[in-house]
């Protein structure tokens, strides 16, 4: 592949870097070989044919001004407007060592500003020596970037008041290269819809740009999503117990296979159902609330659902179901004449819980039994929130 050596020759390109090396262009030489060797490996890495490589050498022996050649003859000699051009980034590791969160929020801030200044042609992105636009415009709380509120805290912080009309140009600039939405319609700017960007701007604006203390912010964002991660898991429990219910409701006076719920023979439902509730409490504490409790005057049927991805239920849950059971045939009181459990878990269960079930004559069904279930019955089968792929067979 011929390279344009001749464009980066060019005086006016030649003191535009987005890399500034240390040695004159000058007074470099004999390294142009190694240059167009990496310039060129770079490119055809566009098309996958090309592999990683180290240049090793001596200290001294000018092995990073080789490397910030190539990557500032990648920045200014490709179009930057191709959705296919390499996206060149330069990192450097530090000599002082950086814990795993210091490393990943200083890479990904740095591979941000590359990739907004290659796309938008502004080295100037580059440069973290003053608070910027983009930089406030992480800390928005809502979509809808607020630009009265963007020039107001430039001018607390900068102590200079910024045109709007420079504040509206560099957003428009932002959104050429994805990282905002312009309504050209109505003349606002809102945030792309990409959370993980979203979130990471958001933390890395609180550290930067409002100066707070780092191992604060991080323990205060590992914390919101150890919450959102019980919380979802709760609601995927919750969707479970739903198709339960549905299967109960669309199989009164028929039988359910066994060998869909585990039994040695084939369970007939009752009758009628007058009543099928969720979450019912029977006193204080979480292992006192029922799942599923569907009541047929004198048989009812509980219900637990565990919708857990890589980790099986074990026998200390199927102790706390049978525990419930035990609850239930205390408010039910003499007139109950049959109770069964029914117990779901998406991933299954360790053979210890398997044992205790079989003991107790506890029901059970995997995410592939319900799905089965729900094709008899004629519903729909549970949706894939996981990414997982699940065959039924009937």
């Amino acid at each position: 592949m011929k390279t344009k050596e001749t464009n980066f020759s060019d005086k006016k390109i030649d003191f535009r870097w987005a890399i500034r090396p240390l040695v004159p262009r000058e007074v470099y030489t004999d390294r142009q070989e190694h240059i167009d060797y990496l310039y060129n490996a770079a490119l055809d890495a566009i098309g996958r044919r090309t592999m990683s490589t180290v240049l090793l050498g001596q200290r001294r022996m000018g092995k990073t001004e080789i490397f910030k050649r190539v990557v500032n003859r990648l920045f200014f000699e490709q179009d930057h407007l191709d959705p296919k051009a390499l996206v060149p980034v330069y990192y450097s590791f530090k000599d002082k060592p950086l814990d795993r969160w210091e490393f990943a929020t200083e890479y990904v801030e740095n591979f941000l500003r590359w990739y907004a200044a290659f796309r938008l042609r502004d080295e100037s992105i580059l440069d973290r020596g003053t608070l910027s636009v983009d930089d406030l415009s992480a800390l928005e709380e809502g979509d809808r970037l607020d630009l009265d509120r963007i020039q107001k805290e430039l001018a607390e912080r900068e102590r200079k008041v910024v045109p709007m009309e420079t504040i509206r140009d560099v957003l428009i600039k932002l959104s050429r290269g994805d990282f905002l939405q312009y309504m050209e319609l109505g003349g606002w700017f809102k945030k792309i819809d990409d959370p993980i960007l979203l979130e990471f701007l958001k933390v890395w604006g609180r550290i930067e740009v409002e100066g707070k203390n780092q191992a604060v912010v991080r323990s205060e964002t590992v914390k919101k999503y150890q919450t959102l991660k019980r919380k979802f898991s709760d609601h995927l429990g919750y969707i479970a117990e739903i198709y339960m219910v549905q299967v109960l409701w669309n199989s009164q006076r028929k039988k359910l296979p066994g060998e869909l719920i585990h039994a040695k023979e084939d369970i007939e439902l009752p009758w009628q159902f007058f009543y099928i509730w969720h979450r019912v409490r029977l006193g204080s504490g979480a292992e006192k609330e029922i799942d599923i409790y569907a009541a047929a005057g004198a048989e009812v049927w509980i219900g637990e659902s565990k919708w857990w991805i890589g980790k099986k239920v074990g026998r200390s849950e199927v102790e706390t179901f049978l525990h419930k059971g035990e609850l239930v045939r205390e408010a039910e009181g003499k007139d109950l004449q049959l109770l069964r459990l029914w117990f779901f878990a998406h991933d299954g269960f360790t053979e210890k819980a398997k044992a205790l079930m079989r003991e107790n004559g506890v029901l059970w069904s995997v995410r592939e039994d319900l799905d089965n279930l729900l094709k008899i019955v004629g519903l729909r089968q549970l949706p894939d929130l996981a990414g997982e792929q699940v065959k039924t067979h009937i």
